[in-house]
């Protein structure tokens, strides 16, 4: 029988793994940031307003939940409100 924490704790490597791999694209370094929140606020700065709506859509409120995920679509949503006080 499959046991559902090892499945969270894959999906959560999974993920900082892909973290890992955008921050390196984009010239950051995960560990230099204290919180997730602060991580995705950096990543989140760096994408256009479109591609953050893209994502926001596509991820509906599914996502809005207290772990790794919730905290990087929450990221999304603040940066898409800044942007459009900004334009």
């Amino acid at each position: 029988m499959h046991n559902p924490s090892n499945a969270l704790s894959e999906f959560n490597m999974l993920l900082v793994g892909l973290i890992d791999k955008v921050c390196e694209e984009l010239g950051l370094k995960r560990l230099d940031y204290s919180t997730p929140e602060d991580l995705f606020r950096a990543i989140f700065d760096r994408c256009s307003a479109k591609y953050l709506s893209n994502l926001d859509d596509m991820m509906g409120d599914d996502y809005l939940r207290d772990d790794l995920l919730g905290i990087m679509h929450r990221a999304v949503r603040v940066r898409i409100e800044e942007s459009r006080r900004s334009a």
